[in-house]
């Protein structure tokens, strides 16, 4: 037996002997166990970070036990890059629900952020989680969330946060370079918690929500949080 399928073989055994504790419970599809699954990539590493049974990470379940009890009967839902468990949701509350993404054949329609074809004050409701650090030009973005937003909708935004002060330079463009600076090929800046005045430039009113607002309790049994994508932003 190689080493390989040793390696498989002992993951299989924790994978399943996680899976009979009652540590952790998924807020999506009541999964339960000592601990989630650990995410691999060396970047941003987590021993304990997405549902075996749904794939739910942090983030998924940090937005949606903060805004759940919030969120209720919207007219027009817009959800950009859509994650399968939070669109599930937005769709059980949403009367008209539409997902979006730059790449075919990932969303209900294809639309560039910078450049949305949909109509002033068209949604009610914004979901954009982990896009924005993938878009070259953010505050053309920042514009078309406010553009497309009725009067006291609500816009939710998440984005890593790796730091106090936004990093970004626009002549590193080689995967290589992306890479070292920012952590991956697709990513063109690492933001920092000054996000939220680049929001209010767009005409937001911001309020920052945190895994830290939470009972330590609910943040570990539902497991909401992680080194770079605790927080949520609510932009009216």
């Amino acid at each position: 037996m190689n080493v390989t399928i040793v390696d498989f073989v002992r993951r299989r055994l924790v994978y399943a002997l996680s899976d009979l504790g009652k540590g952790r419970e998924c807020l999506f599809c009541g999964w339960e166990g000592s601990e989630f699954r650990p995410r691999l990539n060396p970047r941003k590493p987590s021993a304990d970070s997405y549902c075996p049974k749904c794939g739910s990470l942090e983030r998924h379940r940090l937005g949606y036990f903060a805004l759940r009890s919030k969120l209720k009967d919207l007219q027009s839902t817009l959800h950009f890059a859509p994650e399968k468990p939070i669109e599930k949701w937005l769709r059980s509350i949403s009367r008209r629900y539409v997902s979006c993404d730059l790449e075919p054949g990932l969303a209900m329609e294809v639309e560039d952020i910078t450049k949305l074809s949909y109509s002033d004050e068209s949604f009610e409701f914004i979901w954009c989680s982990n896009v924005l650090e993938h878009v070259p030009d953010d505050r053309a973005a920042f514009s078309e969330l406010r553009r497309v937003l009725t009067k006291g909708g609500t816009c939710v935004v998440a984005v890593p946060i790796w730091r106090r002060k936004t990093y970004e330079d626009p002549t590193v463009t080689t995967p290589e370079s992306r890479i070292e600076k920012f952590g991956q090929i697709d990513h063109v800046r690492l933001y920092g918690f000054d996000i939220e005045d680049r929001l209010k430039a767009a005409g937001f009113n911001v309020e920052m929500i945190t895994a830290r607002d939470f009972d330590p309790r609910d943040v570990g049994r539902y497991g909401l949080n992680h080194l770079t994508t605790g927080e949520l932003f609510v932009c009216t």
